[in-house]
């Protein structure tokens, strides 16, 4: 008599890389709750401000819900065996405002299991800059397939360029 249980295949000790998140090929993308995401051709290309990329992700923050934002799903889980820091360049309208970016797992909502909603704060208006996140804390034996993006949360949008986000880049350092 035998019994088997549990079977998995291990995960490479260095893991699938997805990232950089370039938007230079297609992701899936969808928005929620008052977020639209679309591709854009970058608007602000000088190498000198930080983004020479060709596209970029926009995030058009529209009257919905205060957490109204975006989900960038992959195919390949996320890897986290070898680094917990993320990147991510970021061009606001105004200083001061927040990213909240959170790796979720690919269940669908309201299922969904995520990680730790980590928070960084733009520095800059109206150039590019880059943002980190850590992780540290992040469940590296759950599997990882979105991230959600929610700008300035805690407000309302109205869809103006007061609340319009760029994003690009987003990196596993």
């Amino acid at each position: 008599t035998f019994y088997v249980d549990n079977i998995r295949q291990a995960v490479p000790a260095t893991g699938p890389s997805v990232t950089p998140i370039t938007f230079e090929t297609p992701f899936d993308l969808r928005s929620f709750d008052g977020g639209d995401i679309t591709i854009v051709t970058n608007p602000d290309q000088d190498p000198a401000n930080g983004n020479e990329s060709s596209t970029a992700a926009k995030l058009v923050k529209d009257a919905g819900q205060v957490w109204g934002g975006s989900v960038i799903s992959v195919t390949e889980p996320f890897s986290f065996l070898n680094t917990t820091t993320v990147t991510a360049k970021v061009w606001a309208p105004r200083a001061g405002l927040t990213l909240l970016m959170k790796f979720e797992d690919a269940t669908p909502f309201p299922n969904t299991i995520a990680s730790a909603e980590i928070t960084a704060t733009t520095t800059v208006a109206s150039e590019w800059e880059t943002l980190t996140f850590d992780y540290s804390a992040i469940n590296t034996a759950r599997t990882y397939q979105k991230i959600v993006l929610i700008f300035d949360l805690g407000t309302v949008g109205d869809g103006s360029a007061n609340f319009t986000f760029l994003f690009d880049d987003i990196t596993l350092n």
